[in-house]
């Protein structure tokens, strides 16, 4: 059993069905014992008697009901409450298989990582069309596969996610100006993270043993909502970085070559939307 390790689950817009499977699936975790701060930006008491019913001898649930702004600032709150090294990040429409605390725990204890990311597969909610094979598109859905066993990597994604909170320091927190938040799909603040640990010269890694099962909605599997995703996706990136560049999760494979044109007008639409309105002092 590793050290007590903190868990953090943020619901900022999922619905109660979902983020009661995602506190179920951490109540079964084995080999770790754990607090679980369940950070709720809505008024759900039936979540509430949830997380009451779910503590057992090794998780212990804590339901904390926080203003609604948007993810970062809920899980800058968790970082705030945590009293353990070891912090870790899980999306609320997501599942995490039962080892997955002990692996991202110990990849973070036992192998040096100051970040760690693991195995993101999908559960979709309807036959995604054929470019959900393109790699391009994959990243929309916080879909991660690298391979297996454990390896540095640049960026993780925070559906599954762990800090080292004492090795972090003070660059322990996310970004509130990229959590996403109602009409904006821009995120980034998980590999903003990751970018600024490497910064400091310290490791991000990728063990293939934590694996999480993340639900992708029915009205995420349109092209609508993915031109809606790729247009804040350029304006992130125009915000970030202030030029244009791709850093994908996983490694481009064939099928991007057909996905990257489609999508690329939205992608540039919003980055240099995001350019303009900066240039004309509307941001």
């Amino acid at each position: 059993m590793t050290e007590k390790t903190t868990i953090a689950l943020t619901r900022y817009g999922e619905a109660n069905s979902l983020v009661g499977q995602a506190l179920e699936s951490l109540a079964i975790q084995k080999g770790v014992k754990a607090d679980v701060f369940f950070l709720d930006q809505q008024e759900a008491p039936e979540l509430e008697k949830l997380c009451k019913q779910l503590s057992n001898n090794n998780i212990a649930f804590h339901y904390i009901r926080i203003p609604s702004v948007c993810v970062s600032y809920a899980r800058n709150q968790a970082i705030k409450l945590c009293e353990t090294n070891i912090i870790l990040f899980i999306d609320a429409d997501a599942i995490a298989h039962k080892n997955w605390a002990y692996y991202l725990s110990d990849t973070l204890i036992n192998h040096g990582a100051a970040v760690a990311g693991g195995k993101i597969i999908p559960k979709f909610h309807k036959k995604p069309s054929f470019l959900v094979k393109s790699n391009l598109v994959r990243d929309q859905y916080s879909l991660m596969h690298l391979g297996e066993g454990i390896h540095d990597i640049s960026k993780v994604v925070a559906t599954s996610m762990g800090l080292h909170i004492q090795k972090m320091g003070p660059e322990a927190y996310f970004n509130e100006n990229m959590g996403r938040r109602d009409g904006n799909l821009a995120g980034g603040a998980d590999i903003d993270v990751c970018e600024r640990a490497i910064r400091n010269n310290l490791r991000v890694l990728y063990n293939s043993k934590a694996v999480v099962t993340h639900q992708v909605l029915e009205e995420r599997l349109t092209f609508k909502w993915l031109f809606k995703r790729f247009y804040w996706g350029g304006k992130a990136k125009a915000q970030k970085v202030g030029r244009l560049q791709r850093t994908p999760t996983n490694p481009k494979n064939a099928w991007d070559y057909i996905a990257m044109p489609l999508f690329l007008i939205p992608f540039m639409a919003g980055f240099f939307e995001y350019k303009f309105s900066r240039k004309k002092g509307k941001l």
